[in-house]
């Protein structure tokens, strides 16, 4: 077995073997892979392949920041925790021994460019974090919860509203008939305005909780890699041409990613957020696909966690596995890390020796 990096006379191969586990998620997809170069473009694409007399068997997507005068980082994936890890063919009898060899090459490859630090970020739906617990070179663990709600199946058209909302808490589904009520006018399209107006309400979103509000240019280069409803669609919630809410899904094997949700402050009491994800889901259903993603939770993000719970889901905690190579890192504060390498996990904030305590 040997290990090489993905070139582009394999890019069907791996697209194929991803694709093939109903585990995979649409982080390790090339459409991702190509959205992330667009939105680090000082960033470098390794993906590791394992190769068994000439049949890929094996993967492991990685990406490499390198900040002139600082230094380099090493994720899998980068991107708000984007998950990464290994994945192997299908129909692999012992992956054990093309598991170890790819995170070697991992850690060979941390070693050999000198990075400050390297995070794997496990698929909670792989069930892999005991055996990258045991194998994969670590200092540092960081945790969170991936919650999912299940989508129905096997019943006829008819019987699905009633049934998607019958997953859900009693408020949850008050807040749905409530959104449904409101008079909102529901749909979704690839209009470069409905995009616009996605953002500004994320931005204006984030703005008010003190976060980091995502870039226009990443919502540009979600449609420019990403094929619209095969991939994605941007929903919307009007009122009188005035846009209540809005939502970014992304689209993958059977899984259907929250992206960005946004809401203008002034509606949220309508509830016009709850009528559209619950209108989105009843055409992923209607699409075949079988879960909704939430994506992460902290574990202090009590609300957080509760609003995501109230939609029926279950909830797989998942890890990120961080070596920190050089101990300089543990000097620097939470906001030059943040500065010097925005959308890498670097390492976990309260292991800085000024103990700020952050992600």
């Amino acid at each position: 077995m040997r290990i090489e990096l993905l070139g582009p006379s394999r890019e069907e191969e791996y697209a194929a073997l991803v694709h093939a586990r109903s585990e995979s998620l649409v982080y390790a997809s090339l459409p991702y892979r190509n959205f992330l170069r667009c939105v680090l473009p000082t960033s470098r694409d390794v993906y590791l392949v394992a190769d068994d007399g000439g049949r890929m068997v094996g993967v492991l997507p990685a990406f490499l920041a390198t900040v002139e005068g600082r230094g380099k980082v090493l994720n899998s994936l980068p991107f708000f925790g984007s998950h990464g890890g290994v994945m192997t063919a299908r129909d692999v009898d012992d992956d054990r021994e093309v598991r170890l060899a790819l995170l070697q090459a991992f850690n060979d490859l941390a070693e050999s460019e000198r990075v400050l630090s390297s995070t794997l970020i496990s698929n909670p739906l792989s069930a892999d974090a005991d055996f990258y617990r045991q194998h994969h070179r670590h200092n540092y663990l960081d945790q969170r919860i991936c919650q999912f709600t299940g989508l129905p199946v096997d019943y006829s058209s008819d019987q699905q509203p009633d049934r998607l909302l019958s997953f859900f808490h009693v408020k949850t589904r008050n807040a749905v008939r409530k959104g449904l009520k409101g008079g909102f006018d529901i749909r979704h399209g690839d209009k470069p305005a409905l995009l616009k107006q996605l953002h500004d309400l994320h931005v204006a979103n984030m703005t008010a909780i003190g976060g980091i509000p995502k870039e226009w240019s990443v919502f540009q280069a979600i449609t420019e890699e990403f094929s619209y409803d095969d991939d994605y669609r941007v929903y919307v919630a009007e009122q009188d041409g005035h846009v209540a809410a809005a939502l970014l899904l992304l689209y993958f094997n059977r899984t259907v990613e929250y992206f960005v949700p946004a809401i203008d402050a002034e509606a949220r009491s309508d509830q016009p957020l709850s009528a559209l994800i619950y209108c989105a889901m009843l055409d992923a259903v209607a699409r075949g696909y079988r879960q909704w993603n939430w994506g992460g939770t902290w574990l202090t993000q009590s609300s957080v966690y509760r609003f995501k719970r109230r939609w029926g889901t279950r909830d797989i905690p998942y890890f990120y596995f961080v070596n920190v190579l050089d101990s300089r890192i543990l000097s620097w504060t939470r906001q030059e890390i943040l500065a010097w390498f925005p959308y890498y996990y670097v390492l976990p904030f309260n292991a800085l020796r000024g103990g700020q305590v952050g992600v």
